[in-house]
């Protein structure tokens, strides 16, 4: 009788045994799942295109923004802009501002032409 009581036990116990393993082999994949769709949201908030696409407006208005700060001249330097370096510098910042506009209005129109797929 003992092992009869012993080989039952045995086997209930290899049961819950492959059970357990089969429920951690579960959450792993579970886990791994999440961990690459964080992973993701992660590297597409990372990109300017991703912040575009979300807040198009506002993105438009910041880079204008950016834009005229950085274009803009300074009056406190009203005397070295009468300078070369300071033309080269002003003529700098108008470039950057309108590349940064650029920039911001081709992914918009991109997102027109293909709208993301969500």
């Amino acid at each position: 009788m003992p092992d009869n009581s012993n080989s039952r036990i045995s086997k209930d116990l290899e049961t819950r045994r492959l059970e357990l393993q089969n429920e951690l082999r579960q959450i792993e994949d579970s886990l791994e799942q999440n961990f690459e769709s964080f992973q993701e949201d992660v590297n597409d908030r990372m990109r300017l295109s991703f912040w575009v696409k979300k807040y198009p407006l506002q993105t438009v208005g910041l880079a204008v923004t950016l834009g005229f700060l950085v274009g803009s001249k300074d009056n406190a330097n009203s005397i070295a802009g009468t300078t070369v370096l300071a033309g080269v510098i002003a003529t700098l910042k108008t470039v950057a501002a309108r590349k940064i506009v650029e920039q911001v209005v081709k992914i918009i129109e991109t997102e027109s032409v293909s709208p993301d797929n969500r």
